[in-house]
């Protein structure tokens, strides 16, 4: 069961975690030759997904993560960058205005805690406004650790 409420802000995720797992692939004895793409995609394990609400799957693409860490923010340089057009409903009323969002909101990562692999997957609130998830309140210089489909709010935690 996903954690979904109809009425979510159109910037929040769903959180979808996939934990480690050992992989053994055999070779035959014949050596394969892999093509760059193919090299790429069999080296490349995914640990996650963000995943948007069916409200806003137009306006922000599934994020496959791969690398160890994440940032969403206003600036560009942001893995997830939130935009006036992305974030603003000019129909209904402004849910959440790009005032409100911090040029580096939140950050995503993978920590790593056993000789294993095994890990955990933390979000930092760096923002002023708020970063929510499960529409808890983080808090600024916080962190929590994300579980499978949780849903993450910025600026405010319900929206009605």
């Amino acid at each position: 069961m996903e954690n979904r409420y109809e009425d979510d802000e159109p910037i929040s995720y769903d959180s979808t975690q996939t934990q480690t797992q050992t992989q053994t692939q055999t070779q035959s004895q014949n050596s394969r030759t892999l093509t760059p793409s193919q090299l790429t995609q069999e080296e490349i394990q995914r640990w996650g997904i963000l995943e948007p609400l069916d409200k806003c799957k137009d306006k922000f693409p599934i994020l496959n993560l791969v690398n160890d860490s994440y940032t969403a923010g206003k600036t560009l340089e942001n893995d997830i960058c939130f935009t006036a057009e992305n974030i603003e409903d000019k129909v209904q009323k402004p849910t959440v205005p790009i005032s409100c969002i911090s040029k580096l909101h939140f950050t995503i990562h993978k920590q790593v805690c056993t000789s294993k692999g095994d890990y955990v997957v933390i979000l930092m609130d760096h923002s002023r406004n708020g970063t929510f998830v499960n529409k808890r309140i983080i808090g600024k210089d916080r962190r929590i650790v994300l579980e499978n489909n949780d849903v993450i709010a910025v600026g405010k935690g319900h929206f009605s």
